[in-house]
């Protein structure tokens, strides 16, 4: 818990809760390494989608002009 904690998950929502347990836990008995690469993956995933809704972006406003 205080891996997640560190790294920003929080169980506030009924959806967080549902998302963690699913996603980065996998299971009731995950490990510790098993979910922090969990959490690193996510973390990759998250970045990499935020460059790629940038550059979707850019281009699009580049064909406005």
């Amino acid at each position: 818990m205080e891996l997640l904690a560190k790294n920003g998950y929080r169980f506030q929502t009924e959806g967080s809760t549902v998302y963690i347990n699913s996603f980065i836990l996998g299971g009731k008995k995950s490990r510790y390494e098993y979910v922090r690469q969990r959490i690193e993956c996510e973390k990759k995933s998250r970045i990499d989608n935020q460059i790629k809704a940038k550059v979707d972006f850019y281009q699009q406003e580049k064909r406005r002009y």
